[in-house]
Parts: C-alpha cells; structure tokens; sequence
C-alpha cells in the first residue's frame, strides 16, 4: 500500500490541534510550515476548519452577506482601537475584499441575478467601510432597516 501524501490540509489539521487563535504570529508560523502556500488558500482552508481566527486573518467574506456582515463589523471594531499603522492593514483586506468583489462582478454580471445582488451589496459595504470605518455599523444599521436581509439570502 503506498505511503499516504501528506496534504497541506492534513498538514495544517495536525499542526492546528496545538494552536489556540490563528493571529498574525500563528499566521506566519503556519504560511512558512506550509511554504509554499497562497495567502488566499491558506485562509480558505482555516476557514473551511471552522478553528478561531482573527479579524484580519479572517478577512472579509463576499460570499454570504450575513458572514460579511460579520466579519466587516469585526474589522471596524478592530480598526477603531488601533494605530495608524495597523489602520492601514485593516484598510487593505477591506480593500482586498472590495477588489474581489468588483472583478467577480465584472466578470460574470448577468449571469446570477441573486450572486450579482449579493456582491452588489457587499461591494457597497465595503467602499462604505472604506470612507468611513468608525461610522460603519452605524451605517449598516440604517442600510438594514431600510433594505432588511435577514429574511434572505440575498440583498436587494
């Protein structure tokens, strides 16, 4: 019987049993033991494994707008007690998740009216946070009472 691949996803299930929260330090110990590995499939398979992660690490999620909800409240939390500097590492994964949002936009927009909706939606959460990250959730909840979603799954 042949010897079993040992898997980045094997390899990152093993060493996270001996992690608490993924945060920066746990991040760049993780990307240099799975080296070579993307940013983006690393945090795909920590999220896929469901184990505590950071708001930064997180990022933004543009796939679901209750998750994105989530995790663009997160950052502003996050943002509004930091420094300028950090400030600036927070903006970018916004940023990224904006840039995300806007090329899956241009590249398929009438293909799902519900998928364009979605990232209609969060493309405008994102460039709001972005002008503005201490008022966000003020925002959003003036953005929720006037265009609810929790009764579905996607914005309007």
């Amino acid at each position: 019987m042949p010897a079993r691949k040992n898997t980045k996803r094997a390899m990152l299930a093993e060493r996270l049993s001996n992690l608490g929260k993924i945060d920066e330090h746990a991040w760049n110990v993780l990307k240099q033991e799975l080296a070579p590995i993307s940013d983006s499939y690393l945090r795909t398979l920590l999220v896929e494994t469901g184990h505590p992660l950071s708001a930064l690490i997180e990022g933004v999620h543009t796939s679901d707008i209750k998750q994105a909800e989530r995790t663009l409240r997160a950052l502003a939390e996050e943002y509004e007690s930091a420094d300028s500097d950090r400030r600036k590492i927070y903006r970018r994964v916004v940023i990224e998740a904006k840039q995300r949002a806007r090329w899956w936009l241009h590249r398929s927009a009438a293909n799902d009216s519900a998928e364009t909706s979605l990232k209609q939606e969060v493309l405008l959460w994102t460039s709001t946070w972005l002008e503005n990250p201490l008022l966000f959730a003020k925002w959003l909840n003036l953005r929720k009472r006037q265009f609810p979603t929790e009764d579905r799954t996607t914005p309007p």
